[in-house]
């Protein structure tokens, strides 16, 4: 965990994705801090979320902490909602898949009422980002759990695709098209 500052020079909370596909607990955790005030560790957000998905195991355990039953190690996870869901307090939602373009929904956000966004790699693979609202320059604030402060382009009311970015050369290192699945936070 640590802070890291936008372009605008606000300062946000970021989380690191502890195993190689926990983008979506990483997300939770995030929006977790960011709508509920609560530091939550990863472990907790998963076992939430495999909670979510029905595995054998994901339940409390004798001292009452929830165990994860399922690896994050090599498998993502679609059930980053459901994981919000579990939360306590939970974090109400509105899920929405199968958009033709997430735009409408990606410019509700803000830092008090942010997005987990899907994207989907242009060499193959998807990942889970948050979406915090507007910048300045027509750009909107992407916490990226792999890639820390990132920004997308805003062209009228079209979110461009997402450009990672190396923080301080600029030069991108990944590029991705939105996905079809948003939730956003009420």
């Amino acid at each position: 965990m640590r802070y890291e500052k936008d372009v605008d020079g606000k300062w946000h909370y970021i989380e690191y994705q502890e195993q190689g596909n926990s983008c979506g607990p990483a997300c939770v955790k995030i929006v977790a801090r960011m709508v509920n005030h609560q530091d939550l560790g990863e472990d907790y957000c998963r076992a939430q979320i495999a909670a979510s998905e029905g595995h054998v195991g994901a339940s409390l355990g004798t001292t009452g902490v929830l165990i994860e039953s399922r690896s994050f190690a090599n498998v993502g996870t679609w059930s980053v909602g459901e994981g919000l869901g579990n939360l306590r307090p939970s974090i109400c939602y509105d899920k929405f898949s199968t958009l033709v373009d997430p735009s409408s929904v990606l410019s509700q956000t803000s830092t008090r009422r942010p997005a987990i966004a899907e994207v989907r790699w242009l060499r193959g693979g998807a990942h889970w980002v948050v979406v915090a609202g507007s910048l300045s320059a027509s750009r909107y604030l992407v916490i990226d759990p792999y890639f820390g402060i990132q920004y997308v382009r805003v062209s009228g009311s079209t979110f461009q695709n997402y450009e990672v970015r190396h923080t301080t050369t600029r030069i991108v290192l990944a590029q991705a098209t939105w996905g079809s699945h948003v939730i956003l936070t009420k």
